[in-house]
């Protein structure tokens, strides 16, 4: 089961209470990643967003001639792969394990659940958007 601790702590989810935050961590699912495992693909659809439990996660870009260009690194307790959840369009980027990490995989079904619920609770998604 994933880390309740460390998701409450996350800033899209730091202060909900404890039944929101259940159903969270009730959707998620923790994969173990070996170095050099994809995530997902710039372009792939998305359904879901992530923690990470463990390791280091790399968000790069690919320009027209191949070359990778790192625009971001996640580790413990770091959020990504939010952006389809409010935009809906594919992946903007790769995400790939640069060593061996654990993240926590939640589907956007039940967070999108939570702000139908509770609109106010999308400020979160403003402070988060705004500090990036």
């Amino acid at each position: 089961m994933p880390d309740t601790t460390l998701m409450s702590e996350t800033i899209l989810f730091a202060g909900l209470d404890d039944d929101a935050l259940a159903k969270v961590v009730e959707a998620g699912r923790d994969l173990e990643m070996l170095r050099g495992d994809v995530l997902f693909r710039e372009g792939d659809d998305p359904d879901e967003l992530f923690v990470v439990l463990s390791g280091r996660i790399a968000i790069a870009n690919k320009s027209i001639d191949g070359r990778e260009s790192m625009v971001a690194l996640m580790e413990e307790g770091d959020l990504f792969g939010e952006m389809g959840l409010f935009d809906g369009r594919g992946r903007s980027a790769e995400a790939r394990a640069l060593e061996t990490s654990v993240v926590t995989a939640v589907p956007y079904g039940p967070v999108r659940n939570l702000y139908k619920d509770d609109p106010a609770l999308l400020w979160r998604v403003v402070a988060m958007l705004a500090g990036r």
